[in-house]
């Protein structure tokens, strides 16, 4: 099934990962002030056309949205924003010590099984299914 879901991604093309090179490494903070395990220490990248189009399309095959439901509050909260893990479960005060990590470009989606959903989960999550973002026969 996530195979099926994931094929509506293959070949939308490449998706750019552009950092600041200041202020995008974070940590999302809850609506109770906490910082969560899974988005303790984060890089925002800036939003582009290439990533709106991959989330929306993400959104719309996996959640079975339409176009006019997709938004940014489609984003895991409490950030609300894409975002590359770096850590999970650290302290806050390690997000200072971080580097932004260098631009990239992503051309390939995977699917993780993420159970359990926990920090002591974490070492368990496996991929499922992958595909790539590039069309055959076209380059980065």
């Amino acid at each position: 099934e996530m195979t099926a879901k994931l094929a509506a991604l293959a070949g939308i093309g490449a998706v750019p990962c552009i950092f600041a090179k200041s202020g995008a490494v974070t940590a999302g903070i809850g609506a109770d002030g906490t910082v969560p395990w899974n988005q303790s220490a984060v890089a925002v990248p800036a939003p582009t056309p290439e990533l709106s189009r991959a989330h929306r399309t993400a959104r719309q095959a996996f959640r079975g949205e339409s176009v006019e439901a997709v938004t940014l509050e489609g984003w895991a909260p409490p950030i609300r924003q894409p975002h590359l893990s770096l850590a999970y479960g650290n302290p806050p005060e390690l997000v200072a010590t971080l580097d932004t990590p260098p631009d990239y470009v992503a051309d390939t989606a995977a699917v993780f099984s993420c159970t359990p959903p926990t920090l002591a989960g974490v070492p368990n999550w496996r991929e499922v299914a992958r595909t790539s973002l590039v069309a055959k026969g076209t380059s980065l």
